[in-house]
């Protein structure tokens, strides 16, 4: 996984970094796993949001 140096991400940014479909980012969103702020019509996500996500998924 690469770091996260941006602040903001679009899906398929998030999905290159964390090295999966974009599909799945939009279904976390979906399911409220993974927090999203509208900029506009485009879905972003913030560092901060996605970090707490991984934290989370790290210890199931």
């Amino acid at each position: 996984m690469t770091p996260l140096h941006k602040e903001f991400y679009n899906v398929k940014e998030l999905a290159e970094v964390l090295g999966v479909n974009p599909m799945t980012i939009r279904r976390l969103e979906q399911r409220g796993e993974l927090k999203s702020h509208s900029i506009g019509r485009v879905k972003r996500f913030r560092r901060e949001d996605i970090e707490a996500y991984l934290s989370k998924a790290k210890e199931k």
